[in-house]
């Protein structure tokens, strides 16, 4: 594996689980909104601003991968209504 694999891998994994999650909250719970998807993306934001504890780099790759995807679900979300 090269020395940068394992992040392509990681953000990967991260954003797929993440995107498949949303897709399936939404599915299964009629009470998961749109506002609740934005909130949560807000979170992450601010997790992400959040880095005075120096959580490295392969916890940079999975926090930019959710939101990644949360912003990928909600563009989809609000062009299909």
């Amino acid at each position: 594996m090269s020395t940068t694999a394992w992040k392509e891998t990681s953000y990967d994994d991260t954003y797929s689980d993440t995107l498949r999650s949303l897709q399936r909250r939404q599915f299964d719970d009629p009470t998961f909104t749109l506002d609740d998807a934005k909130g949560q993306l807000k979170h992450l934001y601010i997790n992400d601003g959040n880095n005075w504890v120096g959580r490295g780099e392969l916890q940079d790759i999975i926090v930019q991968a959710m939101i990644d995807a949360y912003e990928s679900y909600i563009n989809r979300r609000e062009s299909s209504s």
